[in-house]
């Protein structure tokens, strides 16, 4: 699905891309894209296209079959990986389930994380509990982590570090490069959540020695529920048993009468029976968005966004508890108020959306490139007059 001429006019400017894919921001003030995003307008338009298809039955199985095809490439482009390294599974905890459950695990061996990760990410090493496998937590209740920190849990019978690349809860940016790079020399798999990274902050899956990726498409990606993206390192898939297989499964899926059971040397080696097609549809059409505006482009753009909050917010009488460095920052800021409920009440009444965690610990902004200073200055304002 391409980009009409009009669209791609209108990418010059981030007031123009807001104006044109984003009608959302004509109802009200949306910063709680880490939740889920809303569509731009092409992502519509390309499910529209395969209700259409379905409808008047002009398409196949080999068709969208292709067109998968096309949306791992545009998705290894972002991460910087090969389309012959990207599956498509059911969700992200999908594909760290399949790492999980896909190596051979000897008693005794452990897994290191942070102590503050999505349970996404925690659940599936948990889960390996059944063959003696210790699951160990690095870093501090404050939701930060170093390399030190993990390399301190690190011993000979390590066999995984698994990382988020932003933090869910606080927006931290861990530092992919530098705990890829212990990874690599201590010879460990390293597995990471880019959820809160992919379609806002720039990756490089070689540079950070990173072996297995996974990410939601509904919160950054702009893409619906119901696809997660999976990157296996292709000198990984001897290691990464697919347990679970299907007719697609396999090397050549259209022979369905030899029961040839190969596998395909690509990572759709992870994939079991249909994709979710209508859902790559739209993925096919916010990967073309994000990568047409640039993702340097746009995460500098996210960045001016949360840093204008981090500074005016202390003075709206907000607690900030994200990390201010620069290098830590991400497109989530959380801050803490004496008073959550009133605050978030003050904000619904003025079409301001943001999360609020439970029990009072914390409210999550989470803007992306198609929000802009007024939106900003609009949550800002509302904070100081809540108080």
């Amino acid at each position: 699905m391409s980009l009409t001429i009009d669209e791609s006019h209108a990418l010059s400017s981030f007031q123009t891309i807001r104006e044109v894919f984003f009608p959302v921001a004509n109802t009200m003030t949306y910063l709680n894209n880490a939740t889920t995003t809303p569509h731009p307008t092409n992502v519509l338009r390309a499910m529209e296209a395969y209700t259409r298809e379905r409808i008047s039955m002009t398409a196949d199985f080999g068709r969208w079959m292709h067109q998968a095809d096309g949306v791992r490439d545009g998705f290894a482009r972002l991460i910087g990986g090969t389309p012959e390294e990207v599956a498509f599974v059911a969700s992200a905890s999908h594909g760290l389930s399949i790492v999980a459950s896909g190596l051979t695990w000897k008693t005794g061996e452990n897994v290191v994380l942070p102590c503050f990760e999505f349970p996404g990410n925690v659940y599936p090493w948990m889960n390996l509990k059944r063959f003696g496998v210790e699951v160990r937590l690095a870093g501090t209740p404050e939701g930060r982590v170093s390399v030190e920190d993990i390399e301190r849990l690190i011993d000979d019978r390590t066999r995984l570090v698994a990382v988020s690349y932003v933090e869910n809860r606080n927006g931290f940016r861990n530092n992919l490069r530098e705990i890829g790079g212990l990874c690599h020399r201590r010879g460990l798999f390293f597995a990471v959540d880019a959820t809160h990274g992919a379609g806002v902050l720039p990756i490089d899956v070689d540079a950070c020695h990173i072996d297995a990726l996974v990410s939601s498409t509904y919160k950054w990606l702009f893409a619906p529920v119901g696809v997660g993206c999976f990157y296996c390192r292709q000198s990984r898939w001897r290691e990464v048993y697919p347990v679970q297989v299907g007719w697609t499964t396999t090397a050549d899926p259209f022979n369905q009468f030899e029961y040839n059971f190969l596998l395909p040397q690509h990572a759709r080696r992870y994939e079991v029976g249909n994709l979710n097609y209508p859902v790559l549809h739209a993925l096919d059409a916010a990967l073309e968005l994000i990568l047409e505006v640039g993702i340097d482009r746009i995460s500098r753009r996210v960045l001016e966004l949360t840093g204008r909050l981090m500074e005016e917010l202390p003075g709206a009488g907000a607690r900030v508890t994200s990390a201010t460095e620069e290098e830590r920052r991400s497109g989530i800021v959380t801050i803490v108020v004496p008073n959550q409920d009133r605050l978030m009440a003050h904000l619904q009444a003025r079409k301001i959306h943001v999360l609020a965690f439970p029990g009072g610990r914390g409210i999550r902004i989470s803007p992306h490139f198609y929000n802009n200073e007024a939106d900003i200055d609009r949550l800002i304002e509302a904070v100081r007059t809540a108080r």
